[in-house]
């Protein structure tokens, strides 16, 4: 209950000290009660973030695990693509130095001495599949062939 100053000022000095006791009273009641709420709060959200943050430990460790198994499958596969690559090459002849002015059209006929000169087994023009310059170099081309070149002579 709420008092007004002039209802203060009417009540006799007892009265006063019995509404102080029972304030302070409920007062310290109230605290400790608030207190105590507060310290059980306090320890469920202790307990959450506990629980959070062994399951986002958990979490991490598992993802660490995941990555280490995706680089080793990575490296794997680099290695066997790199092999790949590699076997794939073996029908191909690479000749440098052809001049810039013979044109894609041509390409073959330049070249056709030059294969008769060093002994390459290419007899047919069938067993040519592809004939063009390297994009990053002008005066290399690159043949892909129908058959595998066992042994070449190179000039």
């Amino acid at each position: 209950m709420v008092y007004t100053r002039k209802q203060l000022s009417d009540m006799k000095q007892d009265e006063l000290v019995d509404k102080f006791l029972t304030l302070q009273t409920l007062s310290d009641a109230s605290i400790d009660k608030l207190s105590k709420e507060i310290q059980e709060l306090k320890n469920h959200f202790q307990q959450q973030f506990n629980d959070l943050n062994n399951t986002m430990k958990e979490k991490m460790s598992e993802l660490r695990s995941e990555i280490q198994v995706a680089k080793n499958t990575s490296y794997l596969l680099e290695k066997r693509c790199i092999s790949l690559e590699q076997y794939s090459r073996r029908e191909c002849l690479e000749v440098r130095g052809v001049p810039v002015d013979i044109h894609n059209d041509n390409l073959l006929e330049y070249l056709k001495p030059i294969f008769k000169e060093i002994e390459c087994p290419i007899s047919d023009p069938h067993e040519i599949q592809a004939c063009h310059r390297l994009n990053n170099r002008n005066n290399d081309v690159i043949l892909s062939l129908l058959i595998e070149i066992k042994e070449m002579r190179c000039l």
